[in-house]
């Protein structure tokens, strides 16, 4: 597929597709609660729809009608599965989903695709292990495959070593169920999706700033809920028409949760013009009104910023090859666990296509106001979000690039309406 530079400014308005951190965790709340859940605009990427398999091999019933799905719920009483449960590319599903069978009294053999296989579900397992669990898997970091057999659990008081939403949504889920009050401190303030979901079902959840407190066991209720848009998505067009002339485009009913949009305190920072919309506070949503910005300039992104930009670096490394001045990106060494080591592969990529960037073990120095060129026969890891990256980047690079032909089925993982976009936003 070659995919060329644009001639013309980005313009419009789209509704991206709905959010995927909420999306898997309706899911998942709903077959854990007792009764009916109908969850409306749910985004049907390959990601969740590998949590909804997991969940119907454990037993749950469910039905889907155009995005919207019925879930007949559990009551927290899930069955063993006939072989293992292939969770396909999904961090997210495998990890909070080692914290649901930690409390079911049966064995679980848990496997994934290749990319899977390398990253570290040890941050999981360890403290599940605390709580009672018997979880053996791969080598010091605990990949897949990895065998649980859950049962009762007892109360874990945690400091959560890495920056980690899933980590800590594993802790609740398994907490639900555990004989007595967890307490789970996290190291920098993560996306609190999770604890914000839990009363929707009728559960209970103790924050105060940093310290989580969970008391089980706990039953959930099904409820009705509507997926607002997921703003992990909108990023790439909000960079987009950042840095393609004359640009004005409007992307409706974005997901705004504070642990999610670092990045627009970013292109704030940079000097960027970026107006939210019909902000709705209590459902956390707005539209989010984005133009081209000449003039950005350099800054740093570091510290209690990166847990709330961490899926949208690849993006931002992108943006800070167009502004003036030098970029620094550190404290990101998380970014070496994703689906790809995406310091490694956005430096290689950006530096391919013209840009200068050096490495450090945890982000990058950038040098801004680059000139790109694309790149003949383009080499990406099998990573959504560095494909939807390199998408974007050859729109303002000369010539364009050429890319696999796999590259719809990678960024169906999380944005499997991407390039519908691509061309409305490009009429």
């Amino acid at each position: 597929m070659k995919v060329l530079e644009i001639k013309k400014a980005l313009s419009g308005e789209i509704s991206v597709s709905a959010d995927k951190s909420i999306s898997h965790r309706a899911v998942m709340l709903g077959s854990l609660a007792r009764g009916k859940t109908v969850i409306h605009n749910l985004l049907l990427s390959e990601d969740v729809k590998a949590t909804m398999s997991a969940f119907k091999a454990l037993g749950v019933k469910m039905s889907l009608i155009g995005n919207t799905l019925e879930i007949e719920g559990s009551d927290f009483s899930l069955s063993a599965p006939d072989s293992a449960l292939d969770l396909g590319n999904s961090g997210t599903t495998t990890r909070l989903i080692m914290g649901i069978l930690a409390s079911q009294n049966f064995e679980v053999r848990l496997i994934g695709d290749e990319s899977l296989s390398k990253r570290p579900m040890n941050r999981v397992a360890i403290p599940l292990t605390l709580m009672g669990a018997d979880i053996r898997a791969q080598g010091i970091t605990a990949t897949l495959p990895v065998t649980i057999h859950g049962g009762a659990l007892h109360p874990l008081n945690f400091d959560i070593p890495v920056a980690s939403a899933q980590v800590k949504t594993a802790l609740i889920f398994a907490g639900l169920r555990a004989q007595g009050k967890s307490r789970f401190v996290e190291k920098m303030k993560t996306r609190d999706h999770t604890e914000k979901m839990l009363p929707l079902f009728g559960g209970k959840v103790e924050v105060n700033n940093l310290e989580i407190q969970v008391s089980g066991p706990q039953n959930l209720v099904g409820t009705s809920l509507t997926v607002a848009g997921d703003f992990s998505s909108a990023a790439f067009w909000i960079v987009a028409a950042l840095i393609i002339p004359d640009s004005d485009i409007l992307l409706k009913n974005i997901g705004i949760n504070y642990g999610r949009t670092g990045l627009l305190d970013v292109v704030t920072a940079m000097g960027a013009e970026v107006e939210l919309l019909n902000l709705d506070e209590k459902q956390e949503t707005a539209d989010i009104h984005v133009k081209y910005t000449e003039d950005l300039h350099a800054t740093e992104i570091s510290g209690e910023l990166i847990p709330r930009c961490i899926d949208e670096l690849p993006i931002l490394s992108l943006l800070a090859t167009q502004v003036k001045g030098e970029t620094v990106i550190k404290d990101a060494k998380e970014l070496r666990f994703k689906e790809s080591d995406r310091i490694s592969s956005i430096a290689n990529l950006l530096s391919k296509m013209g840009a200068q960037i050096s490495t450090r073990e945890d982000g990058m120095i950038i040098l801004g106001k680059a000139n790109l060129t694309g790149i003949e026969e383009i080499e990406l890891a099998n990573d959504h979000r560095l494909v939807m990256t390199a998408i974007i980047a050859s729109l303002v690079a000369k010539n364009g690039s050429n890319f696999p032909e796999n590259i719809k089925a990678i960024v169906s993982t999380s944005y499997p309406d991407f390039f519908k976009d691509l061309e409305l936003l490009c009429h």
